[in-house]
């Protein structure tokens, strides 16, 4: 396959990128999570029903099993 032609505009595209992707992914990580289609459905649908954005969920969740473990005592190594 190949590449397509060299404009200015791809040039640029391709100089803002190498010079920002590591910035970007600093910025923001992404996880390719395992769930079923019927339980991201059943997420999205919670989600929009209740107004709610998916990273809420993730930062709640987090500082819910972090707070369950400390208060049983467990350690982090």
């Amino acid at each position: 396959m190949q590449k397509k032609e060299a404009t200015p505009q791809r040039i640029a595209r391709r100089k803002y990128e190498e010079k920002n992707k590591q910035k970007r992914d600093e910025a923001s990580k992404v996880w390719g999570t395992g769930l079923t289609t019927e339980l991201a459905v059943e997420i999205n649908d919670f989600c929009k029903f209740y107004e709610i954005h998916k990273i809420d969920i993730i930062k709640e969740g987090y500082k819910f099993f972090k707070n369950k473990i400390i208060n049983e005592g467990k350690k982090h190594e």
